[in-house]
């Protein structure tokens, strides 16, 4: 029996250390970086999964339509983050805003236009330079698309 909960909880353990993306984004930051308030981090750099298309999609918008096939875990209104191969989603993050509280740090998406309903990147242009501020004690880490040549491919309505 002892062996059996010691497992368990091996498993719980393993299950919880699982980084998300902005995790990730983060670390790869702080490790390539090394002091610089600016840098360039590629996804695929991230990833340890296979994956053809990166989608960023705003709040209230159906994936469904956008992906072209069911998104399976739509449970409310979230920004939502989703990387697939082929018609399958290979990743994806969900964030619910919390419109009572001022975000106290973290990983931002800038990408124009502001108005698009979301945005897609393909495997080989989803490279971002990623800029780190500190505002009152809180860090920020804003990531902004440098293929401008490409912007037809990534910003979609």
């Amino acid at each position: 029996m002892k062996k059996l909960g010691l497992i368990l909880l091996l498993f719980l353990i393993l299950c919880s250390c699982k980084k998300s993306l902005k995790d990730k984004i983060i670390a790869k930051f702080d490790e390539k970086c090394k002091g610089d308030s600016v840098c360039i981090i590629d996804l695929k750099e991230l990833t340890d999964f296979k994956w053809d298309k990166f989608y960023l999609i705003e709040l209230g918008v159906d994936p469904d339509k956008i992906l072209g096939f069911h998104y399976p875990y739509w449970e409310d209104i979230a920004t939502r983050i989703i990387f697939t191969s082929g018609n399958r989603v290979a990743y994806h993050e969900d964030e619910y805003p919390d419109f009572d509280t001022k975000p106290q740090g973290g990983v931002f998406f800038n990408i124009y236009p502001n108005d698009a309903k979301y945005w897609a990147f393909n495997f080989n242009n989803a490279i971002f330079t990623v800029k780190k501020t500190v505002v009152d004690r809180f860090i920020y880490y804003e990531l902004t698309p440098i293929n401008e040549d490409k912007k037809e491919e990534m910003y979609v309505q």
